[in-house]
C-alpha cells in the first residue's frame, strides 16, 4: 500500500477487539497526516500528524470518507450550538435568541446535507 498518498488526507485510528478507536495524542478521533517515518520501536511506516507529535503505525489508520466527515463536523456543529445556546441563556435567559439560535442550526444542516453526494465512501480530497 503506498501510504505517500495518505498525506494531507483525515485519517482515524481503526477499531481495535471490538472497542471503540482510541483518540490521538491531542484527544481528537480524527488527524491529518503529515508524514511518515520510521517507527522508532516496530521499524514499519507510522504517520506522524498535523495537530500533534504524536506518531501511529499506518496500519492501525484508515483514510475517512465523506460522510464520517461529515457525521463529525454536524456533532462538532450541535455542541458547538448547545453550549453557545446554555452560555446566553445563563447570562440573558432570552428565548428570541433561542429561536434564532435554532434557525442558524437547521440552515447548518442543510449546508452539511448539500455536501453530501450519492457516491459516498470514497476518501475525501484535500483542496490543493
Amino acid at each position: 500500500m503506498n501510504y505517500e498518498e495518505w498525506i494531507g488526507q483525515p485519517v482515524r485510528k481503526k477499531q481495535a477487539r471490538g472497542n471503540a478507536p482510541k483518540p490521538f495524542k491531542s484527544g481528537l478521533k480524527m488527524n491529518i497526516v503529515k508524514g511518515i517515518i520510521d517507527h522508532p520501536i516496530l521499524h514499519i511506516p507510522a504517520f506522524t500528524f498535523q495537530d500533534d507529535d504524536s506518531y501511529v503505525e499506518c496500519r492501525r489508520c484508515q483514510l475517512m470518507n465523506r460522510n464520517e466527515l461529515v457525521r463529525m463536523a454536524s456533532r462538532q456543529l450541535d455542541e458547538a450550538l448547545i453550549d453557545l445556546e446554555t452560555k446566553y441563556k445563563l447570562r440573558h435567559g432570552e428565548a428570541t435568541f433561542v429561536l434564532a439560535l435554532t434557525a442558524k442550526k437547521l440552515e447548518s444542516r442543510e449546508c452539511l446535507d448539500q455536501f453530501l453526494n450519492p457516491e459516498l465512501g470514497e476518501p475525501f480530497e484535500a483542496a490543493p
